[in-house]
């Protein structure tokens, strides 16, 4: 899931980005260590100004026991070039990663995206990071189980502002040229300016009386 995706494989501009991690433990045995990296990079040169991440999972800390290590390792955050994200958690000994475990636990948010990188790409696959990072699970003496990801996914940059148009018009017939005559009533409009091919919505309207009033 993805906070500001308007439209599938579309992000809007002039907000934060945040991407949603489910993790999944469909191994028969608790894990009792993870690292695991993510980069969010553009291919086409937009920018960001920063790049957060969290865990989000309600209890997270407790799964991993009293003395278990969680740590979120930032990596050149600043929405230049590619900005990594590591996620480590070690466990006490019988704590971790149950068996079954399938649920939201991380994000990572960048943004806001400027208007000006309208038409680019942003993009979040996994990644190597730092020294040790290597993309794995372990269980104790049974070696590293190396999670799927189903990455890279990437999204077209668009604006989907919200805009004002007004639409003025008579509400009799147009008189001839010759003959000046008063506008009596005029109709103001206000519509969501919808990128094609989406039809345009009227969000709201109003009309004056024949003293050019609003009741």
């Amino acid at each position: 899931m993805v906070d500001g995706e308007f439209q599938p494989g579309k992000i809007a501009t002039n907000r934060q980005i945040k991407f949603y991690i489910n993790w999944n433990n469909n191994y028969s045995g608790t894990m009792e260590g993870t690292t695991n990296g993510f980069r969010v990079y553009s291919p086409d040169g937009a920018q960001w100004n920063n790049t957060t991440a969290e865990n989000v999972y309600p209890g997270w800390d407790l799964l991993w026991g009293q003395f278990g290590t969680n740590l979120i390792i930032g990596y050149s955050d600043n929405g230049y070039g590619a900005d990594t994200i590591g996620f480590l958690n070690l466990a006490d000994p019988g704590a971790g990663l149950p068996s079954g475990f399938d649920d939201t636990v991380s994000t990572i948010t960048i943004g806001p995206i400027s208007d000006w990188d309208e038409g680019r790409t942003i993009c979040i696959d996994s990644s190597f990071f730092g020294g040790t990072g290597y993309w794995s699970w372990a269980r104790p003496w049974s070696g590293n189980y190396y999670p799927a990801w189903d990455g890279p996914h990437c999204f077209t940059i668009e604006s989907n502002t919200l805009t004002f148009s007004g639409n003025l018009y008579y509400q009799d017939p147009v008189p001839p040229d010759t003959l000046p005559v008063l506008i009596k009533r005029m109709r103001i409009e206000a519509w969501d300016d919808d990128l094609w091919p989406a039809p345009d919505q009227l969000l709201a309207s109003d009309e004056t009386n024949d003293y050019g009033h609003y009741d």
